[in-house]
């Protein structure tokens, strides 16, 4: 099964606030707020199929949903595993209740103003994981609730294809999200360089030897002895049938002769694809 991507939730992303040292009420955490499109209330999707994991609802304070996936997604900097987004100030925040499901894409709310919020926006925390809730941290006077396994919504979030960017800088600061535009599908893909065929998918599986490989494949690796190790040339073409995401973040394909890194866990993409099936 294909991997969902991990997906920034509006259609428009429009930062209010950053983290860090510069920022007001963020300085220990990797919060960011988003204001949408002007100061209505712009609406927030599922980031990925996901359940109701947590929510915190008091008079006065800053309502707060926790979304935690239903199974390991890809995220923008090449990880693969479960994470959790907690987005504060929804508007509608009774109408969620605690183990709903939602398919990505489906509407959770809409930007509010709960707590101590001047302005329609959420407040947007992600985490690896399924564990859904905060840490209090502390230095000296200040403190600040943060997300359990905080990571940085930037590094690891999609933005679809059509999103707006409308403010990414934030006192400075500019906050790079990725576009969802490289795709990884069955499909005639190009080597990139000198690549290993392995007998699975991962460096822990041996390279197969020329002779292992199909009569094809042989017409395209870089020795001719049958004993050798096979490696595909730089601009072989060949066949992709499966997609595999390993847990160390690289992605792999198998072909008809063996199993091709097409991109490394550093992120360094190795083969790519030409022509979709």
């Amino acid at each position: 099964m294909l991997l969902q991507k991990a997906y920034f939730p509006m259609k428009v992303l429009n930062i209010s606030q950053g983290y860090g040292n510069k920022a007001d009420t963020h300085k220990k955490s990797y919060a960011i707020d988003f204001c949408g499109n002007d100061a209505g209330k712009d609406p927030v999707y599922a980031p990925f199929d996901c359940k109701v994991s947590k929510l915190y609802v008091k008079k006065g304070h800053t309502n707060t949903v926790w979304l935690t996936s239903l199974n390991k997604v890809l995220c923008a900097n090449g990880y693969v595993g479960y994470m959790t987004m907690n987005i504060g100030h929804p508007e509608d925040i009774d109408k969620l209740k605690l183990g709903q499901v939602f398919k990505q894409g489906d509407l959770i709310c809409h930007e509010g103003k709960t707590g101590y919020a001047t302005g329609n926006h959420i407040h947007l925390e992600l985490g690896k994981g399924t564990k859904a809730g905060w840490n209090l941290v502390k230095t000296g006077n200040l403190e600040e609730w943060v997300i359990l396994n905080k990571v940085k919504a930037e590094d690891y979030l999609f933005l679809k294809e059509g999103t707006v960017i409308k403010n990414n800088i934030y006192r400075g600061i500019k906050y790079n999200f990725k576009y969802d535009s490289l795709e990884y599908e069955t499909g005639t893909y190009k080597t990139l360089g000198i690549i290993k065929i392995r007998s699975g998918p991962g460096t822990n599986y041996e390279q197969k030897k020329v002779k292992d490989i199909t009569e094809d494949g042989r017409k395209h690796v870089t020795s001719i002895n049958l004993n050798a190790k096979a490696s595909y040339k730089k601009g072989t073409i060949f066949d992709v049938l499966e997609i595999i995401y390993n847990n160390d973040s690289s992605i792999w394909g198998r072909g008809y002769s063996g199993y091709v890194c097409l991109r490394d866990k550093d992120g360094e993409v190795l083969s790519e694809i030409i022509k979709k099936e």
